[in-house]
């Protein structure tokens, strides 16, 4: 019988099984893959809940944004509004200043009166004329 076993070389027989079994895998136990499924799970919701929180701070970013601008429009027609009052003080007070420096009552206000207007008279060279 030692004759047979010289023959043939059982280690390199063995060897390639000692192979097969290194390409086992073995599946995780059940609980292992419940602890995976759990953070999977975990993962998700987490991702969920994350793009929820962003979106709606982006939205209530666009309408905080929004309510500012229409506050600041608003300023901004009030601000043009006493602009176009003080403008126009301003001209009647110009128009005061202005005929009162003419010498002309400053009880009389409108610009368009009969008053205002000065007509020019042209004198034959022998007349005499006098101011009233």
């Amino acid at each position: 019988m030692q004759d047979y076993d010289q023959a043939y070389d059982f280690e390199t027989f063995q060897s390639s099984a000692n192979q097969k079994q290194a390409t086992i895998i073995e599946l995780p136990s059940l609980e292992s893959r419940r602890k995976n499924k759990y953070k999977q799970k975990l993962k998700f919701w987490t991702v969920c809940f994350s793009v929820f929180l962003a979106s709606g701070i982006g939205v209530g970013g666009f309408l905080f944004s929004q309510a500012k601008l229409a506050e600041y429009t608003y300023h901004a027609a009030m601000i043009g509004k006493k602009l176009e009052e003080f403008k126009n003080q301003n001209e009647q007070l110009r128009i005061k200043l202005i005929s009162n420096s003419k010498g002309v009552s400053s009880d009389s206000t409108s610009v368009n009166s009969k008053e205002d207007y000065v007509e020019v008279i042209a004198i034959p060279a022998g007349d005499k004329a006098e101011l009233s």
